[in-house]
């Protein structure tokens, strides 16, 4: 089942992404014959940390993301007149990185992974979301880099 709807998946991906349509059954072998190898390997036995691994990366995204929403509100009242005002936000209210929420990711999911105690990813949530909103409550340092 997963073989059948990866090579539909795949399928679909490249047709949109170049245009040109490819042999479904093509697909399905190469992606038959990858995953075989992959299991012969031992992709399996890593498996468990592969999960882990991603438990540890996103949950601080997510953590940035709720604080930024409900507690920081960073250009709320401009955002709001866009709305208003039924357009986009311009270049100026939007920024093109955020450098403290970078560094807000980076600190969770380092904590996350070296942290022994508890659940990684709640502690990599935790640490992205209080360190994020003591960025912006203590004014730490907001250096958001604006197109």
């Amino acid at each position: 089942m997963n073989l059948y709807s990866s090579s539909l998946s795949i399928a679909n991906a490249v047709e949109i992404l170049t245009g040109k349509k490819v042999s479904y059954t093509i697909i399905t072998i190469v992606i038959g014959i990858t995953g075989t190898v992959f299991s012969i390997l031992g992709i399996l036995d890593r498996f468990i940390n592969f999960l882990t691994l991603l438990g540890i990366i996103f949950p601080p995204v997510v953590g940035v993301m709720i604080v930024g929403y409900f507690c920081v509100k960073e250009n709320a009242e401009k955002l709001n007149q866009s709305r208003d005002a039924n357009t986009l936000p311009g270049d100026d209210i939007t920024p093109l990185i955020g450098w403290d929420a970078i560094f807000c990711c980076l600190l969770g999911s380092f904590v996350g992974a070296i942290d022994r105690c508890g659940v990684p990813a709640i502690n990599s949530l935790l640490v992205a979301m209080v360190s994020y909103w003591g960025i912006y409550k203590f004014k730490f340092f907001t250096s958001t880099v604006y197109s």
